[in-house]
C-alpha cells in the first residue's frame, strides 16, 4: 500500500484492501493490556488490533481503537514493524504506546472486547503456564511484540505445548 490510511478496492473484484493496526499497550508500571475479543475461543488474549479507516493516520488509528475498545487514552504511540495481513488482505503495522494515567481500568466495549485487563510479567507466566489464558501463535506479530516486552519466548500451557 503506498499511503497507509486509505481503503483501496480491487477494479476486478471490489474488495476493498485495508491497513490495521495492532498495539501493545503499557501502563506507567510495565503492565502489558491484554483483551479477549467476543468472536475467539474462552481464554484467548491477545493485544489491541483494528482498522485504519479513510483518511485516517496509523497512530491516531492506534489512539481510537485503544479509546473504543478499552476506554484507555494512550499517548506516545511508537511504529515498530509491519506484518503482512490476509484478513484485510493487507499489512498489521505493529505499535507500542504507553497510557496516559498511571494505573487505568480497561473498560471493555461489551461489543467487540468481552474483557481486558492488565497483567505484569509474573500474572503472565502464572496465567499463560495455568492454562487460565492462551496467547497468540509465533507467527504473529501480536506474539512478536508480547515476546519483546516480556523478555524471551512466552510460556506454554499445562500441556507443555508451545505456542504455534
Amino acid at each position: 500500500l503506498p499511503f497507509p490510511g486509505l481503503q483501496f478496492r480491487c477494479p476486478r473484484n471490489g474488495r476493498q484492501f485495508n491497513p490495521a493496526i495492532i498495539v501493545l499497550v503499557q501502563d506507567h508500571d510495565g503492565r502489558v493490556l491484554l483483551a479477549h475479543n467476543a468472536l475467539w475461543k474462552p481464554g484467548f488474549v491477545s493485544i489491541i488490533a483494528g482498522y485504519v479507516e479513510a483518511g485516517e493516520s496509523p497512530d491516531v488509528t492506534v489512539a481510537r481503537e485503544v479509546a473504543e475498545e478499552v476506554g484507555i487514552e494512550i499517548e506516545t504511540p511508537t511504529y515498530v514493524a509491519t506484518q503482512p495481513w490476509p484478513f484485510g488482505r493487507s499489512q498489521m503495522m505493529g505499535y507500542r504506546a504507553r497510557t496516559r494515567q498511571p494505573r487505568p481500568t480497561p473498560q471493555a466495549d461489551g461489543v467487540e472486547i468481552e474483557w481486558a485487563r492488565f497483567y505484569s510479567r509474573e500474572e503472565l507466566t502464572r496465567t499463560l503456564e495455568s492454562g487460565e489464558i492462551s496467547a497468540p501463535g509465533r507467527a504473529s506479530i501480536a506474539y512478536a511484540l508480547l515476546a519483546d516486552w516480556y523478555g524471551t519466548d512466552l510460556p506454554s500451557g499445562p500441556d507443555g505445548v508451545g505456542r504455534n
